[in-house]
């Protein structure tokens, strides 16, 4: 008797012995399972950053090679008066750009006025238009420029109908329509490429307005220079 209890006793105790290393087993398992997949997670999560990186360079170095494709020909031999007008926007003082392509376009149409009529600006010449546009669209990356307002107008307007509400949603894009009205000073606009897109040029549409009277009226210039754009 007290040698079946001591077999029984015995195998109770290694049945014990053998769940508890078992369990332990599966533990040890569960665990270096858990861990395994904390470190294909992160394997993962290092091979989407490593994409992401790699994607990023690709777009850059097709950027780069879209801009290498650009025809600088223009940049050779350019004429005295856009020597000014050059040099401030390689440095990104856009403001001074800005007023320097109005004072450029007011010497070249030989205006009287202190800004340009829709009638002078219908005459302009094309091929210096052409070269101001030029110059702004490369030195900000074609975020400025007057084909990119031309851009932006017709995606806004693809009727072909200009009227007050459609220069106002153009005046929207462009940031001189806030907050549904037209800014009332020109400091008030944002003098980096952190402004909307197309922008700039401004004073060659602006300059000479009586600020805070009649600007919705004033669309007129800016759909000369647009059309005028269309013959480029």
């Amino acid at each position: 008797m007290q040698l079946l209890l001591g077999l029984i006793i015995g195998s109770t105790i290694t049945a014990a012995i053998f769940i508890f290393r078992e369990k332990k087993l599966v533990n040890e398992l569960t665990q270096n399972h858990q861990k395994e997949i904390v470190k294909k997670d992160y394997e993962i999560t290092q091979l989407n950053n490593s994409l992401i990186a790699i994607n990023k360079k690709i777009l850059l170095s097709q950027k780069k090679h879209k801009t290498d494709k650009i025809d600088l020909s223009f940049l050779d031999n350019l004429p005295s008066q856009f020597i000014n007008l050059k040099q401030f926007l390689t440095n990104k003082e856009w403001q001074k750009a800005d007023e320097e392509t109005a004072r450029i376009m007011l010497s070249i149409s030989q205006t009287k006025s202190s800004y340009l009529s829709v009638t002078e600006i219908r005459n302009f010449p094309l091929k210096d238009l052409i070269l101001i546009d030029k110059l702004w669209t490369y030195y900000s990356q074609n975020h400025f420029g007057f084909s990119v307002q031309r851009e932006i107008y017709l995606k806004l307007n693809q009727k072909n109908t200009f009227n007050q509400e459609t220069w106002r949603k153009v005046g929207q894009a462009l940031g001189w329509y806030v907050n549904k009205q037209w800014l009332g000073n020109y400091e008030k606009l944002i003098f980096s490429k952190e402004a909307p897109r197309g922008q700039f040029p401004f004073l060659p549409i602006w300059k000479g307005v009586f600020w805070g009277g009649f600007i919705d009226g004033q669309g007129d210039r800016f759909i000369a220079i647009i059309n005028r754009m269309a013959d480029c």
